[in-house]
């Protein structure tokens, strides 16, 4: 085998694993390992010990902020309802998105009477705080 072959070689590897180190440890840094891979190739020493030196990204630990979670359904919310409509017929068993669309379609007003289980009797929605706000909150 001729020795500059195996230099040649030895240096396209040396590339590829200063490449590789790069992309490995940018995502760790909030950084693109796509872009820190062709850096590390081009650049490999260099590209390395900036990618140590320089600080952590503050887009990365802005997206984790971002990152709603969701909350869990509240028990208004998971409740099967009924409702009077504008003629006054019952309506139901529904869930509370069926309330929540024909508030939404001004079909329910504060002045609507809603049941569920474990009321005595049916109620306005205006006298029902819970079920209020869940319903003027709710997007």
């Amino acid at each position: 085998m001729d020795v500059t072959w195996l230099q040649g070689l030895n240096i396209i590897l040396f590339w590829v694993f200063a490449g590789l180190l790069c992309a490995w440890i940018a995502p760790k840094r909030g950084r693109d390992p796509r872009i820190w891979f062709f850096l590390g190739v081009l650049f490999s020493f260099f590209a390395i010990g900036l990618i140590l030196l320089l600080p952590p990204s503050k887009k990365k630990k802005l997206k984790k902020k971002a990152e709603l979670t969701p909350l869990p359904p509240s028990e208004v919310a998971i409740k099967v309802w009924f409702y009077l409509d504008k003629a006054h017929k019952q309506q139901g068993p529904v869930d509370f998105s069926a309330i929540l669309k024909e508030w939404k379609d001004k079909s329910l007003t504060r002045d609507s009477y809603v049941w569920s289980e474990g009321m005595e009797k049916w109620e306005q929605i205006a006298k029902i705080p819970d079920v209020e706000k869940e319903l003027t909150t709710s997007k």
